[in-house]
């Protein structure tokens, strides 16, 4: 059995929290990203990271016949497509007025982000297979040409229906992190130089100064350095480059890193369910927006992270409940 990396995990933990603290934000106080500081920042690496998470533990060094290929989409279809729909039309249908036929010309709307991961995963599996017969370099080059173009293409398709909108966004980060994977000696000898990590980070706070104060700085120079572009790799390496220099603390069992574990081993869970937790609090927002301006970030974070802690613990709860039942975890 391959023993599982704990900050990894803890990896997938974290950014399932600034998920669930992003969606808490918007649905629960109406604040967006673009009015906080604090979530414009963790904008900059959180969906690339989980992106880049996916395509790092999706890579695996096997042969890959026919029986093997269909085996590995029907797990994903099960894992990825049966769950979406069940927990959409009990959502949208139920809590949120939705006919049954609205996925149809609305799309998956919150629930877009299973069936984007399945499109990329159906891609690489496919591009496996089909390339069996082929060296690995050209496995490769096949890799790096949708990467390309997945950058070159950014947001050409807006299909609600597909999500191929976020497919073309993030798609060059799961590749990325497949490559990663593969050449894991040469990525974690740059991953773990003191001076690497010191450029990234320093290099990341800064673009981030630039990028939140555009107004000031003039939105000519945003243009220019591609700051959008340049944000999520920095955010997503720096941030990989710090999980990864603690990896140690991450496998130790400590309480509060077990749970950061543990939430990155259901975030399938946490994602379908947190949907029916989140309140509407709007009018309170209205009333206290002093919480979210960029003086009291520390106050908005306390917030935003409470609400969601406690709405990980209740889907954490009913994912239990419905894992009690073997057929209903099997396919739920």
């Amino acid at each position: 059995m391959i023993k599982r990396l704990g900050y990894i995990d803890a990896l997938r933990g974290i950014t399932m929290l600034l998920v669930i603290f992003s969606h808490v934000e918007l649905f629960t106080f109406g604040v967006v990203y673009t009015e906080s500081l604090i979530n414009s920042f963790f904008v900059t690496f959180r969906m690339p990271l989980f992106f880049f998470i996916s395509g790092f533990i999706a890579y695996k060094k096997v042969v890959w016949d026919k029986a093997y290929y269909i085996q590995m989409l029907k797990k994903k279809s099960k894992i990825q497509i049966l769950p979406t729909l069940f927990f959409y039309f009990l959502f949208y249908c139920i809590c949120g007025a939705e006919t049954p036929l609205s996925i149809f010309y609305k799309g998956p709307q919150g629930y877009w982000f299973t069936l984007t991961l399945f499109y990329m995963f159906f891609i690489y599996y496919t591009i496996m297979y089909l390339s069996e017969c082929l060296s690995s370099r050209y496995k490769d080059y096949i890799g790096a040409l949708i990467y390309i173009g997945g950058m070159k293409y950014y947001n050409l398709w807006r299909n609600p229906i597909l999500c191929l909108i976020y497919l073309s966004r993030y798609f060059e980060f799961f590749i990325l992190g497949i490559f990663c994977r593969k050449y894991y000696s040469v990525f974690e000898r740059y991953i773990s130089s003191e001076r690497v990590k010191s450029v990234l980070i320093l290099s990341w706070l800064l673009c981030f100064i630039i990028a939140w104060n555009e107004t000031i700085i003039g939105l000519t120079l945003i243009h220019i350095f591609n700051l959008e572009f340049l944000l999520r790799y920095l955010g997503l390496f720096s941030v990989f480059a710090l999980f990864y220099h603690y990896r140690n603390t991450f496998d130790s069992e400590n309480r509060i890193v077990r749970g950061l574990r543990f939430i990155g081993r259901r975030t399938l869970d946490i994602y379908l369910l947190h949907y029916f937790f989140l309140p509407d609090l709007k009018s309170f927002a209205s009333s206290y927006s002093f919480i979210f301006t960029p003086q009291n970030t520390v106050i908005e974070l306390g917030v935003g992270l409470s609400f969601s802690i406690v709405i990980v613990l209740m889907c954490l709860g009913v994912s239990a409940i419905i894992r009690s039942s073997p057929l209903l975890g099997h396919y739920l």
